[in-house]
């Protein structure tokens, strides 16, 4: 009897964790499928308007800058080269043609950062340029215009999918910026800091700037995301990227 006793509370104890497996696998299949949902069907992940910018005359950007996507395994997947207009907005530049690329519309195409499935990232490679006076500055590099609708029944955004790093000449990442820190308990900033009070040696004329942009599902997960929470609805954007020099000597 003791033996049909143990073998009993043993089935109970295995069907638990089964069940405690199984409603984990739910939950991240629904997960990933409200995720993959949103970031391949989603239209308003916006940086159609994107601008690099810089508050010193003397520092001015390349024409051109790069965004490559990478997949999950860090392979790159394509680069898309933006190029410079007249209205100083950056949009989808095609190298071989030397033309910009345009949509169904005949419109030209700006700045993409949506399509990404978890655990994807873009790679963006910005490049300033010294001329006139040259010297030795400090200077921070900040996301600008960044704006995300709300979850219903969080107190988050939809911003907290997005980890950035920044990338150093070494290819060693920063510490982890979210768009949102979900355990902060501050809303979301309009703009981040990406890099803050590096050096530019006057003997350097041009200093290039990487980070990556990664669909990072970590934070969500810790929401326990119901179906209610329909994040094929929700928008966000960024306007672009400034250089900010913060001491010159």
């Amino acid at each position: 009897m003791g033996n049909t006793q143990n073998n009993s509370k043993t089935a109970a104890k295995k069907q638990q964790i089964f069940m405690s497996i199984f409603m984990l696998t739910v939950s991240l299949v629904l997960l990933f499928t409200v995720v993959y949902a949103w970031y391949v069907g989603n239209k308003d992940v916006d940086a159609g308007s994107f601008e690099l910018t810089t508050d010193n005359s003397n520092v001015r950007l390349t024409d051109t800058f790069t965004i490559t996507k990478m997949m999950y395994n860090d392979v790159p997947y394509y680069t898309y080269t933006y190029k410079k207009d007249v209205d100083g907005g950056y949009y989808e530049y095609n190298t071989t043609t030397e033309s910009f690329v345009l949509d169904e519309g005949g419109n030209k195409k700006g700045v993409q950062i949506g399509g990404l499935l978890p655990n994807e990232y873009l790679v963006f490679e910005i490049t300033f340029e010294r001329y006139g006076k040259v010297v030795n500055m400090n200077y921070n590099v900040v996301m600008t215009g960044i704006l995300g609708e709300g979850i219903e029944g969080t107190d988050y955004t939809v911003l907290g999918v997005y980890r950035i790093n920044v990338i150093d000449q070494n290819e060693n990442l920063s510490a982890d910026i979210w768009l949102d820190d979900y355990d902060d308990g501050a809303q979301p900033a309009n703009q981040q800091v990406m890099l803050e009070n590096a050096y530019w040696p006057s003997t350097d004329t041009t200093v290039t700037f990487r980070f990556r942009m990664t669909l990072d599902t970590s934070q969500l997960s810790d929401l326990q995301l119901t179906t209610t929470n329909v994040l094929s609805e929700k928008g966000i954007s960024i306007s672009g990227i400034r250089l900010v020099v913060t001491d010159i000597n």
